[in-house]
């Protein structure tokens, strides 16, 4: 057999005249063959070349076993680093904190102080940014969140991609940073964890730019201890899921650490979602109807429209219980939309009996942002009355999640027949320039200024230029909340319009408010 070229001319040059070469047949990676050289021509005989042959067999199935076994070691190490890892912001996964956490507690001492503590991150404000700006910008926001959490912690801290717009960060305790903690002592190191999780909220709320557009977050956070609260990784990291949901209820943008009420608390809320969502299918909610009147003659011309949720043993479940509920889980748009349907097909009842009154609903912000969609909403009410019949009540909080939204939105809604009314005015953070440009016709004013208008204070001062201001927009002008003559006669001697509450009239089923309307001009406390 002839040696390749270059070997055969380095053999020459050594004296070596004769060889015997045989390929290297491998199965994986790089093939190759063995050659031996001799200096004396015809040296290999036929067993010679027989022993070199098998001796080149065994050669290459070595050759495969080993390097099988490092393809196979290879392809392990990627498996394991893809199940570890996150893909988007190549942080560690829940998958690699769950096993890192399970061996730490399950060597940890229950008696001893917390050798860690969980932080649970979900971001305030996200969904937004991906629904409007796209996925793409979605992950880059993410990317740069999971920057700011790693250059916020220690070296020795752990961060960790949940997954969605979750993130968990694992603070480890270390003496060297403070003196030994006594056992049991979860006070000193929750103060660490509430500090940390405070940098870590302000690191997030710094704007954030992704192609050259500004976008702002925010983050509520739950805390949980190692081991004082689970026994294993999936306890822990729960913990500081309900904690963080407790933060979110609180509004957001703040830590809770956990306390075994909050799984309790937890537990109540996700059973009245359940019975709620039951309700909304089964059409089991009703509405009361509070008289809206006016302040100079005390004549109805109007009511607004309140859910209410008979229970199965004669209780009356408040909207104070199930609204929020509503909010926190999205039951509140097909709650929404049920209000305004029935509202709508209850004035046209009152109609057809004589009674043309006014009827106002509550919009949520979830009903207008970020899906809004004005043909829907008036597709609700078409059908029974004429959509210049309706006012459609929003708060000063709707307008601020997103104004240029908010404002066409509004206009759009304008174009169909609605009023548009500012619920609970003056208690929220919309400029003047801002409410200058909406298609408002109403400014509800809040109860808290009503219930201070007996007192020398805000209320007495506020209603007034609240007025004047609405005066100088050609706006209409509703007190919400009247509850007593001194405040009834305040209120209509500064000038306001219409008024509503329990001094006239609580929120009535439909059947005691048509008795109301039947007698006209009521009497107040009817």
């Amino acid at each position: 057999k002839t040696p390749t070229l270059k070997a055969h001319q380095a053999a020459l040059k050594q004296g070596l005249t004769c060889a015997f070469q045989v390929p290297l047949h491998t199965e994986i990676g790089t093939t190759g063959h063995v050659t031996i050289y001799s200096d004396r021509h015809g040296h290999f005989s036929q067993e010679e070349c027989q022993l070199i042959e098998r001796m080149a067999t065994n050669l290459c199935h070595t050759l495969n076993t080993l390097r099988f076994q490092k393809e196979r070691e290879k392809q392990s190490a990627q498996i394991q680093e893809l199940a570890f890892s996150d893909a988007l912001t190549g942080l560690p996964n829940r998958r690699y904190l769950i096993s890192f956490l399970d061996d730490m507690l399950a060597s940890a001492d229950p008696r001893s102080s917390p050798s860690a503590a969980v932080l649970f991150i979900d971001l305030d404000g996200f969904k937004p940014i991906n629904d409007v700006f796209g996925h793409e910008t979605g992950d880059q926001v993410l990317i740069q969140v999971a920057q700011r959490l790693q250059n916020t912690v220690r070296e020795s801290d752990l961060v960790i991609r949940q997954g969605g717009d979750e993130f968990l960060v694992v603070l480890f305790d270390n003496p060297r940073n403070h003196p030994p903690l006594t056992p049991g002592d979860t006070s000193s190191f929750s103060r660490m964890a509430e500090e940390l999780a405070n940098r870590l909220i302000k690191a997030i709320q710094a704007p954030m730019v992704v192609n050259d557009q500004e976008h702002r977050l925010g983050a509520s956070i739950g805390i949980s201890l190692c081991p004082d609260h689970g026994e294993d990784a999936s306890s822990v990291i729960q913990a500081a899921d309900n904690a963080m949901y407790d933060a979110k209820r609180d509004g957001g943008g703040c830590s809770h650490l956990y306390s075994p009420q909050m799984l309790e608390k937890r537990q109540q809320r996700l059973s009245l979602e359940a019975q709620l969502r039951h309700a909304i299918e089964q059409d089991e909610l009703v509405l009361h109807y509070q008289p809206i009147f006016d302040l100079a003659s005390l004549r109805i011309k109007g009511a607004e429209a309140l859910a209410r949720w008979p229970r199965g043993n004669g209780d009356m479940t408040m909207p104070g219980t199930f609204i929020p509920v509503a909010e926190e889980t999205g039951l509140i748009v097909p709650l929404g939309n049920w209000a305004l349907k029935t509202a709508a097909k209850q004035l046209q009842e009152w109609h057809r009996a004589g009674h043309w009154l006014r009827m106002a609903v509550n919009l949520s912000v979830h009903q207008m942002h970020p899906y809004g969609d004005a043909d829907q909403i008036a597709a609700l009410v078409t059908p029974y009355v004429d959509p210049t019949w309706i006012t459609l009540e929003i708060t000063e909080s709707v307008i601020m999640v997103d104004p240029i939204a908010i404002e066409a939105l509004l206009n759009k809604l304008r174009d169909h027949g609605f009023d548009i009314a500012i619920d609970d005015f003056g208690t929220g953070y919309s400029s003047l320039s801002r409410l200058q440009h909406l298609p408002l016709q109403i400014l509800k004013i809040d109860r808290s200024f009503v219930n201070q208008m007996d007192q020398a204070g805000m209320g007495a001062t506020m209603i007034p230029i609240i007025q004047q201001m609405a005066n100088s927009f050609d706006l209409h002008t509703v007190a919400e909340g009247i509850e007593t003559e001194a405040q009834y006669q305040q209120l209509l001697e500064a000038g306001i319009d219409a008024g509503q509450g329990y001094w006239f009239s609580r929120p009535l089923p439909e059947e005691q408010l048509l008795q109301l309307l039947t007698r006209g001009k009521a009497t107040p406390g009817d």
